[in-house]
């Protein structure tokens, strides 16, 4: 929990601010989840998300989260092997945090 409160501290996710009587919050809480490492290591991760269920339509646009069809990802792997490519992947964290907002929330 210290690591993902430190990030969205440091990014400046979020500030102290008073609500609009016109508007409601949007309630938060934490996701905890155990995952083995490379060598059998255990590492307990946590992460805040936000109670999305609780909003309203007026309250935003559009919500789409794109994600990669395993037969997606097969395909280019197996191109990648054909033509000899070297395969590398990597994790960006807090990634979400750095993108641009076209709205006030």
């Amino acid at each position: 929990m210290d690591k993902e409160l430190n990030s969205l501290k440091s990014l400046d996710v979020y500030e102290n601010a008073r609500l609009p009587p016109s508007k409601h919050a949007i309630g938060c809480k934490w996701i905890y989840k155990i995952k083995t490492g490379v060598g059998g290591t255990i590492c307990h991760k946590a992460r805040l998300v936000t109670q999305g269920f609780d909003q309203s339509a007026s309250d935003y646009d559009e919500v789409y989260v794109p994600n990669l069809k395993a037969t997606t990802l097969l395909a280019a792997l197996v191109w990648a092997a054909k033509m000899k490519y070297k395969i590398n992947h990597l994790d960006i964290e807090t990634a979400y945090l750095h993108a641009p907002l076209q709205h006030t929330i």
